[in-house]
């Protein structure tokens, strides 16, 4: 009796761990990213721009994060993407995949961190940043802060835009 308990538990253990894995992996686990974040200020060879100094295009910008998509938001416009986390490096690594019909897809090597509600995320389509820091050596790299959307707003975001 004691041995076929012993078998039970031990093909209970196997047949679950695999399982028990799964919900440990970046993949299951909810993103902090998740929800609307809206861009307040950008940075690029050392010169940020804060409100209504942000260009026209990116004044009111919003980018959704929902499982492994990102949809953004300029006005009208609404791109979808595909994202890549990978929460283990430091700083956090995130990849952004925009593909339009008829054009080759674009990759952006994307850095961030967050603290609160808000974003940084810094990005190029060239090599991975590797700090939130720009400068005159740093010509393709942006720096974004954006701030989470909270309450009622946020449901709001979400919905009734249209697809370039």
């Amino acid at each position: 009796m004691h041995q076929r308990f012993v078998l039970a538990l031990f093909l209970g253990c196997s047949l679950c761990s695999p399982l028990i894995g799964l919900a440990d992996s970046p993949a299951a686990k909810p993103s902090s990213l998740n929800g609307t974040w809206v861009v307040t200020s950008m940075e690029q060879v050392g010169v940020k721009l804060e409100g209504k100094q942000l260009p026209v295009a990116m004044q009111g910008m919003k980018r959704i994060f929902e499982k492994q998509r990102m949809t953004v938001r300029r006005g009208d416009r609404e791109y979808k993407c595909k994202i890549t986390l990978d929460d283990e490096k430091i700083p956090k690594h995130l990849d952004v995949t925009l593909a339009r019909e008829g054009a080759k897809a674009q990759t952006l090597k994307c850095i961030y961190e967050i603290k609160g509600d808000t974003l940084k995320l810094a990005e190029s389509r060239q090599e991975r940043p590797e700090s939130f820091e720009t400068d005159g050596t740093m010509r393709r790299v942006i720096v974004y802060t954006l701030t989470r959307v909270k309450g009622r707003n946020q449901s709001d975001l979400t919905e009734g835009s249209t697809t370039p």
